[in-house]
């Protein structure tokens, strides 16, 4: 076996890889936002935007980790909501700096756009989510007001807003979770819980999931890119994943056939993780270019170089 790289932003590629994905995004967002705001979210226009925003009094770009957009449910006008993402491994409440400078900067942009056209400001809703998985629960407070030092008498008048935590480590998938929630993402939720544990009851049932959703999609590029992020943040090798395969409670016959078929194995014998790393690299640089994401932050997440990422890109058309 090749000796093992360590990939890059391993769980960022892999989150973006999975809510860059618009039926992912639909079905997180329609199980997991409140209530009061997923019931009047227009779910049939649903659109990954670029998460780049423009502070222009510090002149610098602020990347969040990824933004949708849609639309808001029987508006008299079409009502544009976007949903902030960030994502996750460790907890600090800098996380509230973070999510205000992001959506500052989003109404900025919105007070430069009424400008241009000589309209009334009209600022667009958005409201945070934060995607945690992490080897420990997540206690930083939902809401901004619980950080001022001050009485309760006082918190009123201050600042507030609150995000939207979904915290994988606490997180098990429910009878409800798997009728609104495609099995791909189901499964890919699966993995980021159990990315900082070592759980091998845990870990065969991902393993039994993942071979489920290979019979299903026939999808060589997204099984390589699974297969990458269980043998890295479990430190498997081939042996190791072949075993895992054989123990599984999937037809054995059924999946070396889907397998064999997809060529994943010799892959896999052939390369190890410098193939693995590769094609999960590609794979999310393909998706999120499908999705409209900007050139230079799928740079930045991937380490590709902006020639290499125009290429995939020519190569869509």
């Amino acid at each position: 076996m090749p000796h093992k790289k360590i990939i890059p932003q391993l769980h960022d590629q892999f989150f973006l890889a999975t809510m860059s994905d618009v039926k992912n995004a639909r079905d997180f967002l329609k199980a997991k936002l409140p209530t009061e705001i997923s019931s009047r979210i227009d779910f049939s226009h649903i659109e990954v935007v670029s998460p780049v925003h423009h502070d222009k009094k510090r002149y610098k770009k602020l990347y969040s980790d990824l933004v949708i957009k849609t639309i808001l449910k029987n508006s008299g006008t079409p009502a544009e909501v976007y949903v902030l993402f960030e994502h996750k491994t460790e907890q600090h409440s800098r996380i509230f700096y973070q999510l205000l400078s992001y959506m500052v900067a989003m109404w900025g942009e919105d007070v430069e756009r009424a400008k241009r056209e000589r309209k009334k400001v009209c600022f667009r809703p958005i409201f945070p989510l934060v995607f945690y998985h992490g080897s420990g629960k997540w206690k930083v407070p939902t809401e901004f007001s619980e950080l001022f030092c001050c009485g309760a008498e006082l918190k009123h008048h201050l600042l507030s807003f609150s995000y939207t935590l979904f915290d994988t480590v606490e997180w098990r998938p429910t009878i409800e979770d798997r009728g609104q929630m495609n099995r791909e993402l189901v499964l890919h939720l699966i993995l980021f819980r159990e990315a900082f544990r070592r759980d091998s009851k845990a870990l065969k049932k991902a393993v039994d999931e993942l071979l489920a959703v290979a019979i299903i999609n026939n999808n060589t590029d997204h099984l390589m890119l699974v297969f990458t992020y269980l043998a890295q943040t479990q430190n498997l090798d081939f042996e190791e994943i072949k075993r895992l395969i054989k123990e599984s409670d999937m037809d054995e016959e059924v999946v070396m056939s889907t397998l064999g078929t997809m060529n994943v194995a010799e892959i896999w014998k052939k390369d190890g993780y410098r193939e693995g790393m590769e094609k999960g690299v590609y794979t999310v640089a393909k998706q999120m270019l499908l999705e409209g994401a900007d050139v230079e932050f799928i740079a930045r997440v991937t380490k590709l170089s902006i020639k290499e990422i125009r290429k995939i890109k020519t190569s869509l058309h």
